[in-house]
């Protein structure tokens, strides 16, 4: 194999590892808003757990011990310009104990005027995603 410059290689994915869960960032942006992310990384906010934290799955509260290795629901508020296949909006399927996970961290998305205060959410790859999801007409109705 013939020798390669390193500045002539192309990243193709994020260099950030997203295999582990990262929990309880304090990223000290306290004073700045998040407006875009870099190259495949998707940030979302969790949309599957009640005010208190707690993750739901059918009316049922998730166990806190179990809590990390479930599949979690979450709503695309940002993605990277890398990102195929997944659009501000949608709704996705992803691993709870994968990305790095935020919380009272300002949004200030690209149609946005106002800055929007994410909860609970998380950075995480787009090879992570399981599937984007809709509403079932009888959930909705």
């Amino acid at each position: 194999m013939g020798e390669r410059d390193i500045d002539d290689l192309r990243v193709n994915k994020t260099l950030l590892s997203f295999d582990n869960a990262i929990e309880n960032n304090d990223f000290g942006i306290d004073d700045m808003h998040v407006t875009k992310v870099m190259s495949d990384v998707i940030l979302a906010e969790f949309i599957d757990a009640t005010s208190a934290g707690e993750i739901m799955r059918n009316g049922i509260l998730v166990p806190s011990t179990a809590a990390l290795g479930a599949w979690r629901k979450a709503k695309v508020l940002i993605v990277g310009k890398s990102v195929q296949g997944i659009e501000v909006g949608d709704i996705v399927l992803l691993p709870g104990d994968k990305g790095i996970h935020i919380s009272n961290v300002q949004v200030l998305a690209r149609d946005s005027l106002e800055p929007y205060t994410v909860m609970k959410g998380l950075f995480i790859s787009e090879d992570r995603v399981l599937a984007t999801c809709s509403m079932n007409k009888v959930a909705e109705g």
